[in-house]
């Protein structure tokens, strides 16, 4: 399974990134079902033709980038 996330959305387009770094842009109507609206960083995947939030992926890997976070904060407080 692929796993997409919400970069940003421009204008009519909804442009994701896939797990290597690339990105895909997909009509933002095509997210617009999604309840609640889809925000930036949320994880997507296709599955049957439509996206579909993965809120366990989300809050996988915004942990770890809270995690990733706070290392880089305490490695930048040390003398």
């Amino acid at each position: 399974m692929s796993y997409y996330s919400l970069d940003r959305l421009e204008g009519p387009l909804a442009v994701l990134t896939d797990e290597q770094g690339g990105e895909l842009q997909v009509p933002a109507a095509s997210l617009a079902p999604l309840e609640p609206p889809i925000r930036e960083g949320e994880t997507l995947v296709q599955l049957g033709g439509q996206w579909v939030r993965d809120e366990a992926e989300t809050a996988l890997r915004r942990k770890k980038n809270a995690a990733l976070l706070a290392n880089l904060r305490r490695r930048g407080s040390r003398p």
